[in-house]
């Protein structure tokens, strides 16, 4: 329901399935804010991107969500990110309920394409809000975790499929690794 901004180390765990085996790891409990109590309101860096009540100013002066995370992913978080370098706070309150029937837009993309839009997604909020040291270092472990991923789900499926996925996701971690100046993928003008 709530987390805490992602920081690198946070995600390098998170692609490298160290939370998947150790979820209790000390980061992984304070990004995803396990000690969290529910029954009070209070404060949170990144509420659920499922429901979200933004004053319209804000909304407006933010440029709303970045629509260059299409079709999904990270942009709720890199709302929240620039909300709060904005000087905006959330609040989580208790007493505001909301049902969320959808993730409508997931079901109609293979999973082999969503893992492709997850980690772009991933990535591109790597560049707009980590330092180069940062950022490499998820890319870095982004690579280290699909070379790791590709094989397993390969075997878990018994299908190639998931090879080209991984493939794609290799591709654009390298680029980030070694490519563009980091200037024309920041975040420009939101």
């Amino acid at each position: 329901m709530a987390r805490r901004l992602p920081t690198p180390s946070a995600l390098i765990l998170e692609v490298l399935v160290v939370n998947r085996f150790w979820p209790g790891n000390p980061v992984n409990r304070n990004y995803r804010c396990l000690e969290l109590d529910y029954s009070r309101q209070q404060s949170i860096e990144q509420p659920a991107g499922a429901f979200l009540m933004i004053r319209r100013t804000v909304w407006e002066e933010l440029g709303g969500l970045d629509e260059r995370f299409w079709p999904l992913w990270f942009e709720d978080v890199d709302f929240c990110r620039r909300a709060r370098d904005h000087g905006y706070s959330f609040y989580f309150a208790p007493s505001v309920v909301a049902v969320h029937t959808g993730a409508h837009s997931i079901p109609s993309l293979n999973v082999e394409i969503r893992r492709v839009y997850w980690y772009r997604s991933l990535l591109s909020y790597c560049a707009r809000h980590f330092d180069p040291a940062g950022e490499r270092a998820v890319s870095l472990a982004v690579v280290i975790g699909s070379l790791i991923r590709a094989p397993l789900e390969v075997a878990l499926n018994r299908s190639l499929r998931p090879l080209r996925a991984y493939w794609e996701v290799v591709r654009l971690a390298v680029e980030r690794l070694l490519g563009s100046p980091r200037d024309q993928r920041r975040y420009q003008g939101r």
